[in-house]
């Protein structure tokens, strides 16, 4: 991804005595504290290891595939900018008759869907094969929020709704295992005007700058943002006076340590110079 995203974050439920919403940044260099556990094996389970190991490696030189399998059939229809890839199936509003309600489109258009009603409550499930998906309830969103007030959803106008795409497959994340995904797409991509959790905190999330690898350091201010790239290339292209002293700002990592500054130029001279310096960033 590039550029500026926006994130909402939201509890399940209200009412959470503790909560910690954590962010991880994928491009963060610090070394990550993990148990490592010791692997021990006989001196058979070495030789078996071995032995697989060279059938590999011979495999993946010269084996040849006598019946390759096809490729899937693009899917031109359908976007695939979805973290869960190509859906299950995909049900256009367009395609069918204009239904009141969305209620109604569950429960006639819908066909991998269910919505049931148990002890006065609604709930959606997924249809398939397979069994986890009558077991766990599905991840449900609109425009990729997820959303966990099925009320809220059925209140939604139909007019407003482009398509929704169904997961008939379970859908496990970290602890969390979900029975499906259900996504519903407005047409305006504008959440359908549905009132997000109050639990919920929706928040800009800076990725990588632009395609081109060359990425800057933010501009100078009251307030600057947590920057956690461990890697900042700035070009200013300055023209420094060799009588006079200069001073030059920038705006430090956000992560406590020790950091390589790395400074090169021409002198008057015309011969490229290059001055590394280690700076700390206390906290």
């Amino acid at each position: 991804m590039w550029g500026e995203k926006q994130i909402f974050l939201s509890a399940t439920r209200k009412g959470s005595a503790e909560l910690i919403l954590a962010i991880d940044p994928d491009f963060c260099s610090a070394a990550l504290q993990l148990p490592s556990p010791e692997l021990a094996f006989d001196s058979a389970s070495l030789e078996a290891i071995r032995r697989l190991s060279i059938q590999f490696q011979l495999q993946g030189r010269y084996g040849m595939t006598e019946n390759p399998s096809p490729s899937p059939a693009p899917m031109d229809e359908v976007p695939s900018g979805s973290f869960y890839g190509p859906p299950s199936s995909v049900v256009s509003f367009d395609d069918f008759i204009r239904l009141p309600t969305m209620e109604e489109y569950f429960n006639e258009v819908v066909p991998s869907v269910s919505l049931r009603r148990t002890g006065g409550e609604q709930s959606l499930r997924v249809l398939g094969p397979h069994p986890d998906l009558d077991i766990y309830p599905p991840l449900v969103m609109i425009d990729g929020v997820a959303i966990h007030d099925l009320a809220s959803i059925l209140a939604v106008s139909p007019r407003q709704i482009e398509r929704i795409e169904v997961v008939e497959a379970p859908y496990v994340v970290g602890n969390l295992i979900f029975g499906g995904i259900v996504q519903i797409f407005s047409r305006n991509q504008d959440l359908a005007s549905i009132r997000l959790p109050d639990s919920g905190l929706l928040v800009q999330y800076a990725t990588f700058e632009s395609e081109a690898g060359a990425m800057g350091p933010p501009s100078p201010g009251p307030e600057p943002m947590p920057d956690l790239r461990n890697t900042i290339y700035w070009n200013p292209g300055i023209r420094m006076d060799p009588d006079a002293p200069a001073r030059i700002r920038f705006v430090g990592p956000e992560r406590v340590g020790d950091y390589l500054l790395r400074i090169r130029g021409i002198d008057q001279m015309g011969i490229f110079r290059e001055i590394d310096q280690i700076i700390r960033v206390q906290d």
